[in-house]
């Protein structure tokens, strides 16, 4: 399998401060990532992220997606905030879909880069999480609800375990290290009351006999 070469940095930096979605497909590795700006401005063009391929990395054993040629440009359907009462409605936006082999660099990128969009660092952990299974080995055969080939992963120890029930568990600290202000929910669904305005660039404890925060909204 061939590897995506380096997105251009500026390019990549302007992607990496738009919100990241997954759209899932029935072949799981087909799914897409989604970069739409809740901000309104154009996207990065492909050719400003990826520059043709050249070498042995344009070889016919490289994949189509190598060299950028599988990223296209949609429309995409998201819940957002309207108006001084916060509405929430769907909108409509423009969006660059990736595929996961060009994604995945970029959002291991995002993890731990302040200016990136909070949404595509939550997806950045995800990757480096995921990519941290593959290394070990833990992953299993299977087979879709279509009886297609399929890996997942497993088998999980108990590190693995007391991580992801960690992440289930909620946080009971945030730091908000990106520039944009973000809203904390103690629910899963971003609803409910006893939420938290989180200023961008500020911090907050949660008090020990509070409930976590399980889920967040960012503000523009």
């Amino acid at each position: 399998m061939g590897t995506a070469p380096p997105p251009h940095d500026a390019a990549a930096g302007r992607l990496l401060r738009c919100a990241a979605v997954f759209l899932p497909a029935a072949l799981p590795r087909d799914g897409r990532i989604a970069f739409w700006d809740p901000e309104g401005h154009p996207l990065p063009d492909r050719g400003d992220l990826w520059a043709p391929a050249t070498g042995s990395g344009a070889g016919p054993s490289a994949p189509a997606e190598a060299d950028g040629s599988g990223v296209r440009t949609s429309e995409i359907t998201v819940v957002r905030r309207h108006g001084a009462q916060g509405d929430i409605r769907p909108s409509t936006v423009p969006a660059l879909l990736l595929p996961l082999a060009e994604a995945v660099p970029l959002l291991a990128r995002a993890r731990h880069l302040r200016s990136a969009h909070p949404a595509t660092r939550c997806w950045g952990a995800a990757a480096l999480h995921a990519l941290h299974l593959v290394s070990r080995g833990r992953m299993l055969p299977g087979l879709t609800a279509d009886d297609h080939d399929a890996w997942r992963a497993g088998p999980r120890d108990a590190e693995d375990v007391a991580h992801l029930r960690a992440v289930a568990a909620g946080a009971k600290e945030v730091v908000n290290e990106t520039l944009i202000d973000i809203i904390l929910y103690r629910t899963r669904d971003c609803t409910g009351p006893g939420t938290t305005y989180l200023a961008t660039t500020l911090s907050d404890v949660n008090a020990p006999s509070a409930l976590p925060w399980r889920s967040f909204t960012t503000v523009h």
